[in-house]
């Protein structure tokens, strides 16, 4: 089931975030390369996202919260698409879907628009969710 419209994340049952914990993890998809304050600002945003999200019994995981400090201290190009398909892979592959965070540059990341391809390829649930409020929206 691919959901991509809050309606239809409501009408699969999920009315707020805290609704959506399972027995897997979600994908925290987010904009990088694109986010108008910089790379260690997306991060920041990343990794509040992520805390939050667990805060809220929401388990997730975000390649751009576990990466970027790896990356900037073992030197990749962290610009090169192809260092996070390679990295992401698996994690697209594990994941029970992926959540969208609506920050600022997200519908103009061409990683993140990669993201939604392999999950939707993958029959995957994506749920567009709002920044800073976390709630689910009805654009992704």
């Amino acid at each position: 089931m691919i959901i991509t419209t809050g309606d239809a994340a409501r009408a699969a049952g999920w009315q707020s975030i805290t609704e959506m914990a399972g027995d897997g993890f979600w994908y925290l998809g987010t904009a990088y390369t694109k986010y108008p304050g910089g790379l260690d600002a997306a991060h920041s945003v990343a990794c509040r996202a992520v805390g939050r999200l667990w805060n809220q019994g929401v388990p997730c995981m975000s390649p751009i919260a576990a990466t970027h400090v790896p990356g900037i201290l073992v030197g990749p190009d962290l610009k090169d698409p192809l260092f996070w398909q390679t990295v992401d892979a698996p994690f697209v592959r594990a994941a029970m879907g992926l959540l969208v965070l609506h920050m600022d540059g997200w519908h103009k990341s061409d990683g993140l628009a990669g993201e939604i391809e392999a999950f939707t390829e993958a029959g995957k649930p994506i749920v567009g969710l709002s920044w800073p409020l976390l709630e689910i929206v009805d654009e992704t």
